[in-house]
């Protein structure tokens, strides 16, 4: 018993042994003696980039509320909209509330960063409860039911964009090497390349691909352990099988194109390499000059490293915040920000 009641005062403290373990992976990575490390993360990319690729009049909705609330902080963000809507409250009088730090307005905030960052690719009530969790929220399978219904219906753009895909890739498969538009994203189907292969081009250009699709027979289990056959479109990823559906469609676009992102700026922010049998690097990146490096990056984060002083800090976090801000050509009209925190160690931003 003594272990058990260990671990209940640790969960009570720390919350789960998993998620406490995974807290302590940041803070590994320290800066060399003499440099501070200094990293921008962009502000809910995912939720920015879906939008931007259904290119309708109710996404641009969603991303206007970015744009005010990224041009001025005294407005409403997307998740305290979200929670409006949920809630059924006045947004306004939310923000005030929050703005004031009260301890409940920071609960309502959560309460819709929660939908906003787990129903967007067709997730549903297990999706919105896996979420839950990792914001130390509680919420019942009828309660997640409620706002995963409020949420599709405040967002019917994000339905019809899924929609929209799915069509788009049965179409495409139907009618071989006929591009098939649909928002900022083309799908086609060749035949005979890898047994059938549907490639989706991204706005930048690069496709992602779905190789060997084909319709099959597949058993699923539910919960309680029945086991049904039914038919789905599947394609090969490694050496196994894979199920298609929107939400997969909609979830590896808006990945990809984040993905791209990353590289571009990625590019814009490293030294030039010289061309073979040169001795030395022609440096282009905006940190030449303030002696600092891109050593690291996640999905939507850039960490670099500089001098422990507070002018090259200073010109590090305005770089970086300015860079992560800077729209790719072909990027143009989506909204980008960046949280940028610096200290000797790697930790979670704070905006």
């Amino acid at each position: 018993m003594t272990g058990v009641s260990t671990l209940r005062q640790f969960e009570d403290r720390f919350g789960s042994p998993g998620r406490a373990l995974s807290r302590l992976i940041r803070p590994s990575i320290a800066a060399k003696n003499g440099r501070t490390m200094v990293w921008g993360d962009w502000s809910a990319i995912e939720a920015r980039v879906l939008p931007w690729l259904a290119a309708t009049r109710g996404a641009e909705g969603v991303l206007d509320i970015f744009r005010a609330s990224d041009a001025d902080k005294s407005v409403p963000d997307i998740y305290m909209h979200e929670a409006a809507n949920v809630l059924g409250m006045n947004v306004d009088e939310m923000w005030a509330e929050y703005r004031q730090k009260n301890p409940r307005a920071k609960n309502w905030r959560q309460q819709g960063k929660v939908p906003v960052l787990s129903l967007g690719f067709g997730g549903g009530v297990g999706a919105l409860q896996h979420m839950a969790v990792n914001y130390g929220i509680s919420i019942t399978e009828d309660e997640a039911r409620v706002v995963v219904d409020k949420w599709r219906e405040n967002n019917r753009w994000a339905r019809a964009f899924w929609d929209a895909l799915w069509k788009a890739l049965l179409v495409a498969m139907e009618h071989p090497d006929v591009p098939q538009e649909v928002g900022r994203v083309v799908y086609l189907f060749d035949p005979g390349y890898m047994g059938g292969t549907v490639f989706c081009f991204l706005p930048d250009g690069r496709p992602i691909t779905y190789p060997g699709v084909k319709w099959m027979k597949r058993e699923r289990e539910d919960r309680e352990g029945n086991v049904t056959e039914r038919v789905e479109l599947t394609y090969m990823r490694g050496y196994e099988r894979v199920s298609l559906w929107y939400g997969v469609l909609a979830e590896n676009v808006t990945q990809a194109t984040a993905a791209s992102l990353l590289r571009d700026c990625l590019c814009r922010l490293s030294p030039a390499q010289s061309l073979k049998g040169a001795r030395e690097q022609v440096f282009t990146s905006p940190f030449a000059q303030v002696h600092a490096e891109v050593i690291g990056h996640t999905h939507d984060e850039i960490i670099v490293e500089t001098e422990d002083n507070d002018d090259d800090v200073n010109a590090v976090r305005a770089i970086l915040h300015a860079e992560m801000g800077r729209n790719p050509d072909w990027a143009t009209g989506l909204p980008l920000v960046a949280e940028v925190s610096d200290n000797w160690y790697y930790t979670k931003t704070v905006g």
